[in-house]
């Protein structure tokens, strides 16, 4: 966890900290930070069409090969699953919201419904409408 906090921030790991160090707080941050504009970087090319890993890699300043290389050892995944990763995160929050199937796949930057019911089906096991149903079916937890 330390180590992929460092690379998230930029540096090499070089020894762990103990448990009491103040940087890691600040390690977390970072990259939590980084996560964060990535994500944005993400869903800004994908709202135009252009989320390609260079030009990702270039909005948050980092070569393409850097990217691959944080992606891998953030989530175990590269650019493309990465990608797809998000945008099925998005779809599934949009459709416990209520929103249909169409405005989920349109919003999470989906190319088009279908696509996303076969990511659904492929990833979840079940179709975009019966996950709405589910969760519109289970308890709120408050």
């Amino acid at each position: 966890e330390w180590a992929r906090a460092q690379l998230t921030a930029g540096r090499a790991p070089a020894v762990p900290p103990k448990d009491d160090a103040p940087n890691t707080d600040l390690a977390a941050r970072t990259a939590a930070e980084y996560v964060r504009r990535l994500e944005e970087a993400v869903f800004a090319r994908l709202a135009h069409n252009d989320c390609r890993l260079e030009t990702v890699a270039a909005d948050v300043r980092q070569s393409p090969r850097t990217l691959q290389r944080k992606l891998q050892a953030l989530y175990g995944c590269g650019f493309a699953e990465y990608v797809v990763d998000l945008q099925l995160r998005r779809a599934r929050t949009l459709l416990e919201a209520g929103a249909s199937a169409k405005r989920a796949a349109l919003e999470a930057g989906f190319s088009s419904q279908s696509y996303m019911s076969r990511v659904f089906r492929k990833r979840l096991g079940t179709t975009p409408s019966a996950y709405k149903a589910e969760a519109a079916t289970e308890p709120s937890g408050d």
